[in-house]
């Protein structure tokens, strides 16, 4: 499924085509992706998770009800919808609903709600946590939340070879073009890492420890933080930009 361009508002827009009421276009919140080392990768700018609600009027016929239905727009080969873990939350964040899948419709009580989504990593490496703002449920009418994430995918590999008590990181960015990569110790981005031998733009020795590598490709920077390295040890980091716009999965 494209990949839908949304414009973040402060303040949402609201108009009414053909009984349905576009409500706002947001970023959304609390997001974060992290592997199960504890390697967090961030990006520059805002976090790769817009979404949308609109209202369809008069879609629920049970009075003193509304109804919510989340659709997931990801690269399906990175996050697989079918592993999406989803809660619906009231305004004091207790889960009233956990939806199954995506696309699922479910019955509300009229108020306003939020959506925490958890997407696992297609091999359990981590994972992506998110949270919407405020979803607007009104009496006898269907919320749609479409939910864009357009997120890389991130593995490491370590591999032991001699490095005379130095540690080596190679970088290795499919599909998309990257020219060099920023390495600095972890949380410490004001100086970067002094190199003990270069491979390339992409790759050299440096002291062992926790390091934040971060890469420029088309469109973003993106951060790969805390990464463990030992002595005598090789790293090789692969960041999988998604796919093309068209390739993505909906469910």
């Amino acid at each position: 499924m494209m990949r839908k361009v949304l414009l973040s508002l402060s303040i949402c827009s609201f108009f009414m085509v053909l009984s349905v009421a576009i409500v706002c276009a947001e970023n959304v919140t609390d997001y974060s992706y992290e592997l199960k080392n504890g390697v967090r990768v961030t990006h520059e700018g805002a976090p790769p998770a817009q979404y949308t609600q609109s209202v369809k009027k008069q879609g629920v016929k049970m009075a003193g009800q509304g109804s919510m239905m989340l659709t997931l727009t990801v690269p399906e080969a990175f996050f697989p919808t079918a592993s999406a873990v989803i809660a619906v939350t009231d305004s004091v964040g207790k889960t009233v609903a956990t939806p199954k899948s995506s696309g699922e419709m479910i019955l509300l009580t009229p108020g306003n709600y939020a959506v925490a989504v958890e997407l696992p990593l297609m091999d359990g490496s981590g994972s992506v946590k998110l949270k919407t703002g405020a979803i607007d449920i009104q009496e006898q009418a269907i919320t749609i939340v479409d939910l864009v994430v357009n997120e890389v995918y991130v593995a490491i590999v370590e591999q032991w070879s001699n490095m005379k008590g130095l540690t080596r990181y190679q970088i290795d960015v499919q599909n998309a073009a990257a020219s060099a990569v920023d390495v600095y110790w972890a949380g410490e981005r004001g100086r970067t890492m002094d190199i003990a031998e270069n491979y390339g733009p992409l790759s050299a020795r440096i002291a062992a420890g926790s390091h934040d590598f971060c890469v420029t490709i088309p469109a973003d920077r993106v951060c790969v933080e805390g990464v463990p390295m030992k002595p005598d040890y090789q790293y090789l980091i692969s960041i999988v930009p998604p796919a093309a716009p068209g390739n993505q999965g909906q469910r």
